[in-house]
């Protein structure tokens, strides 16, 4: 049932057909995000995180100690929602994962307030392979890096299956016009929001009709 507080409430009852639960739809989603993280271990150095991290956490393995959170277990390579990694890798723990600005601007950390220096991978890109970039310039500059990992919902799925299917023409089309986002954030609104939970967190962060994500270009 809707509650007062829900954007749902604002939704005109026919509309409310075309949402199906998130229980159905996540998984999907997770699956192409966690097909994606497949293909970062071709375009970004991955391996080398894997054993680095690997390597510095041995000790702490040897002593029976418990280890620090990583990136590389199975939730975090299928999440469809964005984050935020600073990515130091001169000071043990080396990676802090962030769910929302507001959470990182507040870190007690003060590698989150040295850090100079930001990378994004491309829509789709998993945790794995925005740490695996940001790591390997970390090791170069010997600074921290944040790395944002880049949300990947419905309406991403919708527009790059799209791409594939009927060539770029159409995706152009559909993408610039906004005909697919904005037709979903119209009609499904909590559908239109997985994978946009992060851009949410964003301080005066607009939204549009029904609260639902504005989706950003340029």
């Amino acid at each position: 049932m809707a509650t007062q507080d829900d954007p749902t409430t604002k939704i005109e009852l026919p509309l409310r057909a075309f949402e199906l639960p998130k229980w159905l739809i996540e998984p999907a989603v997770r699956s192409c995000r966690l097909f994606n993280t497949a293909i970062d271990f071709l375009f970004y150095d991955v391996p080398t995180l894997r054993a680095a991290l690997g390597e510095k956490d041995a000790p702490m393995k040897a002593r029976g100690e418990k280890l620090p959170s990583r990136i590389i277990d199975f939730d975090a390579l299928s999440d469809p929602e964005g984050s935020l990694l600073l990515i130091d890798a001169t000071t043990a723990p080396y990676v802090h994962k962030y769910q929302s600005v507001k959470k990182f601007l507040e870190s007690p950390y003060q590698e989150t307030l040295d850090v100079e220096i930001a990378t994004i991978t491309g829509v789709g890109s998993s945790a794995l392979g925005s740490a695996a970039l940001a790591w390997d310039i970390s090791i170069a500059l010997k600074k921290p890096v944040l790395a944002i990992v880049p949300g990947y919902g419905v309406a991403d799925v919708i527009v790059q299956a799209l791409g594939g299917w009927f060539a770029f023409g159409l995706h152009d089309f559909l993408s610039s016009k906004t005909l697919i986002q904005t037709g979903l954030a119209t009609v499904a609104p909590k559908t239109a929001r997985i994978g946009r939970e992060l851009a949410e967190s964003t301080p005066g962060e607009p939204t549009a009709r029904a609260g639902v994500p504005t989706f950003r270009y340029g």
